[in-house]
């Protein structure tokens, strides 16, 4: 058979496992909602092994997502029945079979997913691949101490970009640090003060505010672009404050997810 993804197909779930998505209007009172997930690797009844990647969607309700989600993890084989293509390229299923299906050439690529990918860098350190996120993790040091470090690349083999990224950030961390920690300040330490602050708390200083604003990790990927994130020292509710930037314009926002 060709590389048809139509009909009886045996798939393994990429690291990134399975998710939901909601996909239209309530419809009887009832919200429509999608279960997603990629296969890595896959092949058709009776077909050879496919070593690409296969986006699949099968419509459900709520409540189901939840259960589908909890079976279907990270590297789990399972049998499908798949239909069209949807707009979006996205084969769309209309059943799924079986779950925990026993195929040894899908176990095979599953071992080799697993295998840790390391990479060590003279100046940064020791990072690991996430391949459920598509970066890499490490420590780096910024400040006198170390902070958690991910360098986003969706190929393990091509991490170069973030590398010389986050090379020059590392190099000219004294000066970001002094932007960053400018920026911050100048953004949020006013409307602290004067609309945020409970009446019985007295107002922070700069020096103050930046001891409880700590610096947690920082995101670098190939375009250049960074994110600093920073814990809120329990003065904003629980929520992140990150400074974001680019490598070649310095810090250039702040925002406070959460």
């Amino acid at each position: 058979m060709g590389r048809t993804s139509s009909g009886k197909i045996v798939g393994l779930i990429n690291p990134g496992g399975s998710g939901g998505v909601e996909v239209g209007r309530r419809e009887r009172g009832r919200e429509r909602w999608a279960l997603t997930f990629t296969f890595v690797a896959w092949k058709p009844a009776g077909g050879e092994l496919v070593a690409e990647p296969l986006r699949c969607r099968m419509p459900t309700s709520v409540r189901s997502l939840k259960g589908w989600m909890e079976r279907l993890q990270p590297y789990s084989i399972i049998e499908v029945e798949a239909g069209r293509k949807g707009s979006d390229g996205a084969t769309i299923l209309k059943r799924i079979i079986r779950v925990g299906v026993e195929d040894a050439e899908l176990d095979g690529v599953a071992a080799a997913q697993k295998k840790p990918i390391v990479l060590v860098h003279p100046a940064l350190g020791r990072f690991k691949y996430a391949r459920r996120y598509g970066w890499y993790e490490g420590k780096l040091g910024w400040d006198g101490r170390k902070v958690d470090v991910c360098l986003s690349c969706a190929d393990p083999e091509r991490p170069g970009p973030a590398i010389v990224a986050a090379e020059r950030l590392h190099a000219d961390q004294v000066d970001w640090k002094r932007r960053v920690d400018d920026l911050m300040v100048q953004t949020i330490l006013p409307r602290w003060n004067d609309d945020w602050r409970p009446e019985e708390e007295p107002t922070l200083t700069r020096e103050e505010f930046l001891s409880k604003a700590v610096l947690d990790s920082i995101d670098v990927d190939g375009e250049g672009r960074v994110s600093f994130w920073h814990s809120d020292g329990d003065l904003l509710g629980g929520h992140s404050i990150v400074v974001h930037g680019d490598i070649d314009r310095g810090p250039t926002g702040v925002d406070m997810p959460g």
